[in-house]
């Protein structure tokens, strides 16, 4: 409990408190002097110890009772209290630094320094509490404890200071640790209310020697807390003592102590707070060494001046003269710059990456005493380049605000005080360049980083007083562009990245000697580079690098047609540096003036009318970048992996030519004319994934540019354009197509890509059936020459089906919907089908098929030439021959495409035949559908029979057998599947356009195969094999079966679905006879369960089944009653499909559950049907 004393008598108080304790303690103490001084060394000492440790002890606790409002009193009682303190301590001098090596003595030694620490401690207490201030006591506030008593303290304590920490032998019983961290504390106390004078001026600074020595010794022992206790002694010393002379006389080993500590431990062995401690002690320690040097005040200027024109004479003196000179006190000037500045300067590079703050707020601390108050010290020497570099290097990692700002303080005042900056700085930029181009071919990606931290803090400290050096210096350049250098593996495809909007994006390519972060860094210093040298001289930079590499790569392919590796090595930085510096030069970062405004926006537009042309240069443009396989159809032709070097480059070039386009803005359109057909091109093809990607995001960066929100509305715009180019494109290249394959798959994707990306209108239909018409032309005498590849085949037919979805765009909603309403309910061989259409609109959605045109936008009408029908029949007929490959992918694209021209015609016969009445000839038009089915009919056929026996045929063993045992042939049968599934879909959608007409067809060439295919998975799946009996017209003989069938794959699961979707939509609209029709139905029954066959092949049998129903329902209702174990009426039916049933009890099957639920379910259905069953 702290006690309150009044001001009259608190002196009684304390003195009363206090002076028992010093009675009992002052006889101790004599008594303890006696028998050290008789050299008795027994039992009777040690007690007498410990009853001296215990009077201090309650002293301490007295003191802290009292607390500081007793302070006035504890000053005037200081000589009463501190003989008794310092004799102790002085009496125990002798056993300071002695251990004996017998146990007695050992032991006599502990108990000494026990007390030792209890004095310490007590003296600690009584000096803490006696200077603190005490505003009760406003008379006795002019006392205080004067630095006599301090001094005595700190005398007595030092007197008693024992030797260094060694390891122990184990039998010592006190290693010491304890009295080291009780003296530390009770130093730092008295140092802290002690004035440096009177510190200085006892023993004539040898007591601070002594003490800054014992601070020093315990910096190396390992304990957290005595190491700051050092540090802060240190700290406060020279604080309080500014004495130059003295502290440049222990200042190596003060110094060697500490940085030994720091290098040793590293960054993990120390705590933060100890290497931040000991980096501001070394700064400490170089201010007040150099003191004189250094105008800290107004008063200290004459002498800082003085000693400053002392220096600089020694500079210029030599000889003898110069010799006797060094012998003064001037030599540890020179001293510290020979041996200091490179240990110094490597401390400062090695905690530079330290992420704590408070160890970075202290670096930075010192890096300000190196570069501000003691800079003429260390002149001709790298520590202030390096100082300044991570002042640099900090400012620009370290987001954290304290240290940036720190830093950014730094660095300014810094740069303030340097008059001409361009003459240390550039020679300084240039040298980092070659540098970090050494450490790229060394790949060290930690110094390539804090290199090219550096060059962007100069390039920011320079300014734009070095504009026009840094873009006139060849050096400079050259260093860019080999850093700039790509890698050529980047460009494989598999480096490109499909985002979740559906347009392709891609990274930038991966720079050859820098990693991820690294590359990002390199970026954004080539775009502050910009932005600091400016649009003027950014102009010029980027026009000679770019006039540079166009030069040299016209005169490099004019040798050969792809780029070598060594020349991508040497030049292709060029665009990547260009690419960054037209980003930082003229991106709209800050507001200029109008007129300012003016000449940057022509300088810009000067730059890429000089630079875009030469992009899209012939020579240039037309590289081959074909992956995989070469162009070439000469022997001898490069391997894949040369075209890499023409990849990089035609990538890099169109992000040069997407960064002009996002900078000039609405001037974009400027060049639409010259960069848009070009840049189609090489969006459209498909033969290299770096290429396409980074075309289609030039071509989108164009159109916002142009303001335009997407692509295909920068080509309606500029369609006339596009059209012209194209046609232009392909009539030069008229001769190449004839002798090169690729260029012509080249011309046939960039026109599908067109059509992709354009709506339908009336002027683009003709523009675009023009070209598809000379391309038609091209296809045919290039097919006299030399037979086409299967690739070819696919992007002809993939062009085709892509015009025919383009045509349907043109019609409107309307026409849509009638021409389904004609295929579907335009019947007229069912008179009673029109009693139904009040319940056409109600089973619309449930059973009518969406068409591919639902998710096209759709324009109204537009007008439909007779060459437009030549051309489709043209087209048709070509995709019957391709349906004839050997290749099955080649058949699915034709077979695609087929389906979409016969849904066209679908909608030009609806068109044109709302203007019959108008008196128009359209017979033509009116049978051009069916007379293209006619004519397409064989073929069809042909590969339908084909195909069906091919999988029959496979099908003797398993598809999981033929997996395990040939990949290539278990592919093919896949494919075979997938083919058949296709073919089945345009032979639906043939039904659906032609109506009756192919009701024949359908009979007699396409049933046959349905019921062969499904009649075999049928047979193949033993349970169900037992249960339903398979029709006749179902069996094969020639088809040999195994025993063991396994589940159905997903090749079979999707033919078998194609099948009955087929099914299902052609009996809506064929006439298909009752027999076909009930066996049929059979054949579906099985494919309810939905347990064995899955939810989709179920979902979809079902759905055929009701459309049956809606067609003819009387052939499926006997086949459910008895499937539901329902009675069968006994008088026979007239239907030949059933006549093969036998009677089976199907009331309780354990392994088709499913089924009896589902031909309730489809007998519900034919109830509510408006002709109900009669029994």
């Amino acid at each position: 409990r702290t006690m309150t004393i009044d001001a009259e008598d608190g002196i009684q108080v304390v003195f009363r408190r206090i002076d028992p304790l010093l009675q009992a303690l002052l006889p101790l103490v004599a008594r303890f002097q006696d028998i050290v001084d008789s050299g008795n060394h027994d039992s009777s000492l040690i007690r007498l110890i410990h009853s001296q440790i215990q009077i201090l002890q309650n002293f301490s606790d007295a003191i802290d009772q009292l607390g500081p409002s007793a302070a006035p009193a504890l000053v005037i009682l200081a000589d009463y209290i501190s003989l008794p303190l310092n004799a102790i301590l002085h009496v125990s001098v002798p056993f300071a630094r002695t251990t004996g090596p017998q146990l007695g003595q050992r032991i006599f030694v502990s108990h000494v320094r026990r007390l030792n620490q209890s004095v310490s401690h007590a003296i600690q207490t009584y000096v803490q509490t006696s200077c603190c201030s005490n505003d009760m006591h406003k008379s006795l506030s002019s006392i205080q404890l004067k630095d006599t008593h301090i001094i005595n303290f700190l005398v007595a304590v030092v007197s008693v200071l024992p030797g260094p920490i060694t390891h122990s032998d184990g039998r010592d019983l006190d290693d010491g640790l304890e009295l080291f961290m009780s003296l530390s504390g009770t130093i730092r106390a008295l140092i802290q209310v002690c004035s440096g004078v009177s510190l200085y001026d006892k023993w004539k600074g040898d007591l601070v020697i002594k003490v800054a020595d014992f601070g020093t010794c315990i910096a190396l022992i390992e304990n957290d807390h005595l190491n700051l206790l050092s540090l802060d002694i240190l700290d406060h010393l020279m604080t309080k003592v500014k004495r130059s002379e003295l502290w440049q006389r222990i200042f190596p080993g003060i110094f060697a102590t500490i940085y030994r500590r720091l290098i040793a431990s590293g960054l993990r062995g120390l705590s933060t707070q100890i290497q931040a401690k000991s980096l501001k002690v070394i700064e400490g320690l170089i201010k007040v060494s150099i003191s004189p040097w250094v105008a800290t005040d107004s008063g200290n200027i004459e002498t800082c001046n003085l000693h400053k024109s002392k220096l600089t004479a020694c500079r210029a003196t030599t000889g003898g003269a110069r010799r006797t000179w060094m012998k003064t006190e001037h030599i540890f000037l020179l001293e510290l710059r020979n041996r200091v500045s490179g240990p110094l300067s490597y401390l400062i590079r090695q905690y530079a990456l330290s992420p704590s703050e408070s160890v970075r707020i202290q670096l930075a601390s010192l890096c300000e005493t190196v570069l501000m108050d003691s800079r003429d010290c260390w002149q001709s020497t790298s520590l202030l380049e390096h100082a300044f570099d991570i002042c640099l290097i900090l400012q620009s990692e370290d987001s954290r605000e304290t240290v940036s700002t720190r830093l950014k303080s730094i660095i300014l005042t810094f740069q303030n005080s340097q008059h001409d900056k361009k003459s240390w700085m550039m020679p300084r930029i240039l040298s980092l360049a070659g540098e970090t181009l050494s450490m790229a071919n060394g790949c060290k990606q930690t110094q390539m980083r804090m290199q090219l931290q550096l060059l962007k803090g100069y390039i920011r400290c320079l300014g734009t007083d070095g504009s026009v050096a840094l873009a006139a210096s060849r050096s400079m350049r050259a260093s860019l562009v080999a850093l700039g250098d790509v890698d050529l593996e980047s460009c494989i495809p598999g480096s490109v990245e499909n985002v979740a909007n559906g347009r392709e994006s891609i990274t930038h390519l991966r720079l050859r000697h820098m990693g991820k972060d690294t590359g990002v860094l390199f970026r954004s210093m080539l775009r502050h580079l910009g932005a600091t040298i400016g649009w003027k001289h950014g102009s010029r930079l980027v026009d000679a690098l770019l006039s540079d590499f166009c030069e040299s790569s016209f005169k490099h392919l004019a040798r050969s047609e792809y780029f070598e590796e060594n020349f991508i090595h040497e030049n292709v930085g060029a665009l990547v540096v260009c690419n960054e510096v037209i980003r930082g030069a003229f991106e709209t970062g800050q507001t200029v003036l109008r007129k300012e405004y003016r000449r940057k926006r022509e300088s810009l537009l000067a730059l890429a009318s000089s630079c875009l042309p030469l992009f899209v240069d012939a020579s240039l443009w037309n590289t081959r970048t074909m992956e995989g396989t070469s162009h070439s159809s000469h022997p001898g032709a490069p391997a894949p992996r040369a075209f890499h070097g023409n990849t990089c480059v035609l990538a890099l070039v169109l992000r040069v030519a997407s960064t002009f386009f996002n900078v000039l803005g609405r001037d974009s359109g400027i060049f639409a004319q010259v960069m848009l057909c070009p840049i189609i091109e090489k969006a459209s093809q498909r033969n290299n994934a770096m290429v396409n990607t980074t075309a289609k995001d030039a071509a989108l960066t164009l159109a916002k540019a142009c303001g335009l929100p997407t692509l295909s509305d920068l080509l309606q715009k500029n369609l006339t354009i596009v059209l012209d180019g194209l046609r232009t494109r392909f009539q030069s290249l008229s001769c190449t197509m004839m002798s090169n394959e690729q260029f012509l798959r080249d011309a046939m994707q960039t026109l599908q890509w067109l059509l992709l990306h354009t709506n339908a209108s009336k002027e683009g239909t003709r523009g675009l059936a023009d070209l598809l018409s000379f391309l038609e032309g091209k296809i045919d005498r290039l097919a006299i020459h030399s037979p086409l590849s299967a690739l070819t085949f696919q992007d002809m037919a993939a062009l085709h089906r892509t015009y025919f979805e383009y045509l349907g765009g043109s019609f409107s909603e309307n026409d849509c919907e009638s021409a389904r309403a004609s295929a579907t309910l335009n019947q007229t061989s069912i008179p009673w089908l029109s009693a139904l259409s009040p319940y056409e609109n109600s089973s619309k959605s449930m059973f009518q098929r969406k068409s591919v045109f639902e998710q096209i936008p759709l324009l109204q009408y537009s007008e439909i030439c007779i060459d437009d029908f030549k051309l489709i029949s043209k087209i048709i007929s070509r995709e019957n021959y391709i349906l004839s490959n050997c290749s099955l992918v080649v058949q699915v694209s034709a077979c695609t495409a087929l389906s979409s021209a016969y849904r066209v015609l679908a909608l030009f016969f609806n068109g044109t035949g709302s203007r019959q009445q108008s008196g128009a000839d359209d017979n033509v038009v009116e049978n051009a559908i069916h007379k293209q089915a006619a004519m397409s009919w064989p073929c069809t056929k042909a590969r339908l029979h084909s195909l069906t026996e091919d999988v029959l045929r496979s099908k003797k063993v398993n598809i999981s057998t033929i997996a395990c045992e040939s990949p290539v042939a278990s592919q093919d049968l896949a494919t075979s599947l997938y083919s058949l599934a296709a073919l089945f879909e345009l032979i639906t959608v043939l039904c659906e356009c032609c109506g009756n007409f192919m009701t024949f067809r359908f009979t007699e060439d396409v049933w046959p195969a349905i019921a062969r295919y499904l009649g075999f998975i049928i047979q193949r799946e033993s349970r169900y094999s037992e249960t339903f009996p398979i029709p006749t017209d179902l069996h094969d003989e020639n088809i040999l079966w195994e025993a063991e069938i396994c589940d159905i794959s997903d090749p079979e699961r999707h033919l078998i679905v194609s099948m009955l979707d087929c099914l299902g939509r052609v009996y809506r609209v064929l006439d298909l006879s009752e027999d076909i029709l009930s066996a049929a139905a059979i054949s579906f029954l099985p494919f309810l369960d939905t347990c064995h066959f899955g939810p989709v092949i179920g979902e979809k049998a079902m759905l055929a089944m009701k459309r049956l129903a809606d067609s003819n329902c009387d052939a499926l209702w006997r086949p459910l009653l008895k499937l539901m174990g329902s009675e069968i009426p006994p008088f026979p039916i007239g239907l030949t499909g059933l006549a093969h049933l036998t009677t089976v009890d199907m009331r309780s099957p354990s392994d088709v559950t499913v089924l009896p639920e589902k031909a309730a379910e489809l007998l519900i259905y034919i109830n509510s049907l408006p002709e109900q069953v009669v029994f």
